[in-house]
This record gives structure tokens, sequence and C-alpha cells, in this order.
């Protein structure tokens, strides 16, 4: 006999279909329109907030030229998103991210676009409510982490049902003295450095894939070195960003500061120091070499 019960709990925090209410009405159309080709949607979307900033009509957005990476380029709605986290109804500025085909999607052979698989990833179910800042729960409701570091993960909004785009919480970005101050506990109270934060990963990263040591300097063991990130390691915050790229499969070089930033609860107002640019697993890593390598042959003939 087929559980419905379980079938209902199963989906139930799944993300709802990504209608970004912030934006015109004539863009969400773009967006949200299903017989348009993912690798046509973002110069729709621009080519359509430029007529209409021409006819003097307000888009929703803060520009029409979001910020491209390799893969996705981002736009940032002007009014913040009404959600209701721990029961409270509140606002929260997001970031939309939208998959394009960049020059690497040619040669990878897959019917997705890089940035797609990215937006899946970031948008995974179980990563999300194990790690975010906040969890989904249901409709527009989300409950705050209860894990001692807060969170890692920036909260997700919503996601097209195909990964053309999700909604992400907004962060501000990660300089020194917020990171510090998002970090401090009673072990550590000066906080953690981003630099920290990302050799204490790449050590562990290293470790577990048995590359090298992972404590060497200079090519000897280095005791201290490796004393002093197990330390950092012991970091609430480092412990679940530790366990979240062990699960995700993301790769710690991709910690940048660029890909890191200060979330605001919207609750709370406590500063949080979270992950937005996690969707370059291991297993994505491996597409973006398979189009590199198909790009390289391709260009000599081979």
């Amino acid at each position: 006999m087929i559980d419905m019960y379980n079938i209902v709990e199963a989906y139930s925090g799944m993300y709802p279909r990504l209608i970004v209410e912030e934006f015109h009405p004539q863009i969400q159309e773009i967006m949200d329109n299903d017989s348009i080709p993912v690798a046509n949607k973002l110069n729709m979307v621009t080519a359509k907030a430029r007529n209409l900033i021409k006819a003097g009509v307000d888009t929703g957005m803060e520009s029409d030229k979001p910020k491209k990476g390799s893969s996705r380029a981002v736009f940032f709605p002007k009014a913040p998103k009404r959600v209701t986290v721990d029961g409270h109804d509140v606002n929260t500025p997001t970031a939309v991210k939208i998959a394009f085909s960049g020059q690497l999607d040619k040669h990878h052979g897959e019917s997705s676009l890089l940035g797609e698989d990215q937006n899946e990833k970031e948008s995974d179910h179980h990563i999300n409510r194990s790690y975010g800042i906040l969890k989904y729960d249901r409709g527009d409701h989300y409950e705050s982490s209860n894990h001692e570091s807060g969170g890692v993960l920036a909260p997700v909004f919503g996601t097209h049902p195909e990964h053309h785009h999700l909604e992400m919480g907004r962060v501000t970005p990660a300089v020194s003295k917020d990171i510090a101050e998002a970090t401090r506990t009673k072990e550590f109270p000066k906080g953690l450095k981003h630099e920290d934060i990302q050799e204490a990963m790449m050590h562990e990263h290293n470790m577990a894939h048995g590359m090298g040591h992972g404590s060497l300097k200079n090519g000897a063991y280095d005791q201290e070195m490796h004393d002093r990130l197990d330390k950092i390691k012991e970091h609430p915050w480092v412990e679940h960003a530790i366990s979240m790229m062990h699960d995700s499969g993301m790769h710690p070089g991709d910690l940048s500061k660029r890909n890191m930033g200060i979330y605001h609860h919207p609750v709370t107002g406590k500063k949080h120091l979270a992950i937005i640019d996690y969707g370059f697993s291991s297993e994505i890593a491996k597409k973006y070499t398979k189009a590199r390598t198909n790009s390289y042959r391709k260009n000599r003939g081979y």
C-alpha cells in the first residue's frame, strides 16, 4: 500500500516554483515561461528591462546590467521579499541568479547549461535544510537553523523547476571586521579571518582526498600548522561548513571572499557569515574540465 503521508512529508520541504514578484510582470513572464529556452532568457530579460526603462516604467530591478559570472548572471530586486520566519512576517533583500549560455556550454555535451547545474546544486532541498541559515518549511514560511553555527548558507527562497533561475538571500560584502564579528565565540573571542577558514577547509579537503598529508610546510611536516588548523576546525561555523563541503561535494577553493558575505537575519538582525556560491561541486567541476578539454581540442583541430 502507498503511504500517502510519507509522500506528502517527503515533498513538503521542496521549494515552490519561483515567481519573482519584485520584478515587473513582463519580466516575470519571460522568466517563468517554460517555452522560452533558458539560453535565451538572460538576453530577453535584459532587453525587456531596457525597453521598460526607456518607457519610464519601473522594472523592479536595481539595474538592467547584471553581475555576470562564467555561467550565471545576478539581478538585484529593488524591493525586499516578504516571507514568514519563525512565525514573524518580515522583509529580506534577495538576489536572483539566472543561468545563461556561456563560452563553455557548447562544449560540455549535455542538454542542461552549466549555470542550470549550479542552480540545481544550490537549491538542493537536503543541503539547504541541513546547512541553511533559514530552512524552508512550507509556502512562504521559513525556520531559523537550530545548529550551533546558525547555519552557513545564504537562504534560498525559490527556484525554477528546471533551474533556469533561483532567488537567494542577499548579503553584504564579507569584509574582515564583519567576518570576525560573525564568528566570535567564547573559545574564539577574536573571531576568525577569511584566510583561516579557507585554509582549514582546504586542509580538510586535502586530507580527505589523499592529496598529500595536508600539513606540509616547505615540503616538511609541520606539527604547529597541523594543530592550528585542527583548532580552527573546532569552530562551530567551520565544523558545519566542513560537513556541508563533504555532503555537497563543494570544493573549498571556491570559498573566496567574493563567494561569501554577511546575511542579516530578518528577525534577530544578527550578522551571519554566509556562503552564497556553492554550486561548483566536484561533479560540476568535472563538467567544466570536460568542456574546457573539448574546447581546447576543437580549437586545435583534434
